[in-house]
């Protein structure tokens, strides 16, 4: 586990991490939507997607909307396995596997597009085409959505903002009216505090993202999949520290 206590979670030496998450996030989904004009690092519309699908009777528009949900579900398990088989083996979880694994998808999206695999940017979606950067951009954030889900307690999320804003909405609530129960203040202070840092971090890393885009196209990409890299080792160094410290 990368955090043994759930009040680690909310340290402040934790903040550029779950910014820096957030951000590649950000990044991710827009070039998502400006390639594929669709959202990827979440699969609510793909829900929708399926249903308008298969009333217009596009069949295989239908197929591959659903199959989207399954690709991130997949990448949910695969993390799972790695990180929480590895927990209830009572073994060290393998942080820096899973995030190279997010790195190579990114990573293999902007090389192959890069090669022209998935024509031009920004088209029109055609299936048949782009059905494997879908794959490969949905699951990326399906392995990472797990792996910070299940390091974090189920706390945080940094692959969409809609858990993170509902529980924003929560903590805020319970701030105001937390009146002399100190311990409650401190904790929703720190809890508000991250989950503004990962709102924050999501709209800068679609903010960059779009400028990268329109001017690098596929090959903003490349971003994301290094600094998914450079979180991987510094979790990895910060894990080999903490064991080394406590033996």
């Amino acid at each position: 586990m990368l955090f043994q206590k759930i009040d680690a979670v909310y340290a402040k030496k934790n903040y550029l991490l779950w910014f820096s998450l957030t951000f590649q996030a950000g990044i991710i989904n827009t070039g998502g939507y400006l390639t594929l004009h669709r959202f990827v690092s979440h699969i609510t519309g793909f829900a929708s997607h399926l249903g308008v699908d298969v009333i217009q009777g596009e069949t295989i528009a239908a197929i591959g909307s659903a199959s989207v949900p399954l690709i991130f579900l997949l990448g949910s398990m695969i993390s799972a396995f790695f990180i929480d088989k590895k927990r209830y083996e009572n073994k060290i979880p393998s942080y820096l596997g899973i995030f190279v694994l997010i790195s190579l998808c990114f990573f293999l999206s902007g090389f192959l597009g890069q090669k022209n695999f998935f024509g031009n940017f920004g088209t029109s979606l055609d299936l048949e085409k782009d059905f494997i950067l879908m794959g490969l951009l949905t699951l990326g954030c399906g392995l990472q959505n797990a792996v910070i889900t299940s390091a974090s307690h189920s706390l945080i999320r940094t692959t969409h903002l809609t858990g993170i804003t509902t529980d924003l909405g929560i903590g805020l609530i319970r701030l105001i009216f937390s009146g002399k129960n100190r311990h409650l203040f401190n904790h929703e202070k720190s809890a508000t505090l991250i989950r503004l840092t990962i709102i924050f971090g999501f709209m800068c890393g679609s903010i960059l993202g779009t400028l990268l885009f329109i001017k690098t196209h596929y090959m903003g990409f490349y971003l994301p999949s290094l600094i998914s890299l450079v979180i991987g080792f510094i979790i990895h160094v910060r894990i080999r520290y903490n064991i080394k410290t406590m033996t």
